[in-house]
């Protein structure tokens, strides 16, 4: 089994991917209730 593209993203720095991750569900989660809010009382 050769070295895939996978090998690099594994030397990634996890702790800051999942920052990342977390930071972007969060904002996924206030723009959608913000949007759903906006919606609801329109």
């Amino acid at each position: 089994m050769k070295t895939s593209h996978w090998a690099f993203e594994v030397r990634a720095p996890f702790k800051r991917v999942i920052a990342w991750d977390i930071l972007f569900f969060v904002l996924g989660i206030g723009v959608g209730a913000g949007i759903g809010a906006f919606l609801a009382t329109s």
